[in-house]
């Protein structure tokens, strides 16, 4: 068979397609037959890049999936550690002011500056007496909700209760927060205060217990406030002769009676209706001090 290649292809072609009579000398079936294979190679390219397309796009979904699941269980893990955050947060902002943690949180500061503030202190008087015959859970019981109604007061008027010390509430004013009112802010703390042991020996009666009495002490002065301590302990505090002062003060108060100094009364009394107690000194302190009583404030 001397045919060329081309004659044989088309021939054969032909056969295939039907034609009774073969045209040897005919390009024509040539161009078909390389027209049906370039068809051919043209769907195999096609269904080979579509197979591998789907490869690449079941590789791809798994790739998501296995990621969705991390991001899934990253997600839980973020929102276990926040509500761990949050519940050392709420724990924290008890022992804390929330004022003190923002301020140290900018500041990043430990040290204190001088600033104008006025300091509360209120004292139960006779505890040791009142509650020597009850044992050390039961003044516990009595002293929490006595403490929580003393802490919501303060916040009330902007202050910060710094310390309870034994049964007394040590507040400030204008410290961390800024207040330029806040001498009489610590006033209305404390004549609230007075006014809420009242209605707190309502509840003292019915449970057996004497009615309590509060004496409170309060001055307003220059004083360092600010971040004391170290690595190991930092406490916000303030510390100058407001502070003394305010303590001696309390000290002096009889049950429900609120104590300040005269410079102090002199800067509220068109405010306050107020007693003058009489002079007095105070122990560490030099110097004789004119007292006055704050009974209430003016209408």
């Amino acid at each position: 068979d001397n045919r060329d290649l081309g004659k044989k292809v088309s021939q054969r072609v032909s056969i295939l397609t039907g034609n009774i009579v073969i045209d040897t000398t005919s390009k024509r079936n040539f161009v078909f037959v390389s027209f049906f294979f370039l068809i051919l190679i043209g769907a195999l390219v096609y269904l080979i890049n579509n197979k591998l397309k789907l490869r690449r796009i079941h590789s791809f979904e798994d790739k998501v999936v296995l990621q969705d699941r991390h991001i899934g269980t990253l997600n839980k893990t973020i929102n276990v550690e926040r509500q761990k955050s949050e519940r050392i947060e709420r724990l924290f902002g008890q022992y804390v002011d929330t004022d003190v943690l923002e301020q140290h949180e900018e500041t990043k500061r430990i040290g204190t500056e001088k600033r104008e503030i006025t300091v509360m202190f209120s004292d139960i008087r006779g505890f040791s007496a009142m509650f020597s015959r009850l044992d050390d859970i039961k003044i516990t019981e009595f002293l929490n909700p006595y403490f929580k109604r003393s802490h919501e007061i303060v916040n009330r008027y902007g202050g910060m209760v710094n310390k309870f010390i034994g049964d007394s509430v040590m507040a400030l004013f204008n410290a961390p927060r800024i207040q330029q009112d806040h001498l009489l802010r610590a006033i209305r703390t404390a004549i609230e205060t007075q006014k809420e042991v009242e209605k707190f020996n309502i509840e003292m009666r019915k449970k057996g217990l004497d009615a309590l009495k509060v004496g409170i002490g309060i001055d307003s002065g220059s004083a360092a406030v600010g971040h004391l301590g170290g690595e190991g302990k930092i406490e916000y505090t303030a510390i100058g002769v407001p502070v003394n002062l305010a303590a001696r003060l309390q000290a002096a108060a009889g049950g429900g009676q609120i104590l300040v100094r005269k410079e102090v009364y002199e800067k509220i009394k068109n405010r306050v209706e107020a007693e003058y107690i009489g002079k007095k000194q105070f122990k560490n302190i030099q110097g004789d001090f004119d007292v006055y009583n704050i009974k209430s404030l003016r209408k």
